[in-house]
């Protein structure tokens, strides 16, 4: 199920064992009305480095220093069971890297126009070689 994380989750009360938040805003009280004694909180956030090569050139939103020490003190609710950091390297095509982008903040600023340029500047090889990096924290609800 996919549903907006600012609202409250169309899921009874203790009824998943696993919530996973991608990139994506998370509300603590919610995770923790819906999970199941013994449930996991899996929370995917962006690395410092996420689309590094992409940043400048697209004009895209960078990640805030801090991230992680945020996140783990708006989920002051749930006690954290591991950490993870994960980086490796994407080889991406003009239409791949257009609707990486698409999918994130970053689409809504800048001029499309200037985006589709600096795309076709960076792929103009074929692919442009663009750095994922995130880290993968499990917490439980306490």
């Amino acid at each position: 199920m996919v549903a907006n994380g600012w609202g409250r989750l169309p899921v009874a009360d203790g009824a998943v064992s696993a919530v996973l938040s991608v990139f994506a805003p998370r509300n603590a009280a919610e995770f923790a009305r819906v999970l199941a004694p013994g449930g996991r909180l899996v929370v995917l956030t962006p690395g410092p480095r996420h689309l590094r090569e992409l940043v400048e050139p697209l004009g895209m939103i960078s990640v805030e220093e801090g991230k992680v020490a945020r996140l783990d003190s708006a989920l002051h609710d749930f006690s954290l069971i591991s950490r993870e950091k994960h980086e490796w390297v994407m080889d991406l095509t003009a239409g791949a890297a257009t609707d990486l982008v698409a999918m994130g903040p970053s689409a809504h600023h800048g001029s499309p126009s200037e985006r589709a340029s600096a795309i076709a500047r960076l792929t103009a090889e074929g692919t442009a070689a663009v750095t994922a990096s995130g880290t993968v924290s499990v917490y439980a609800a306490r």
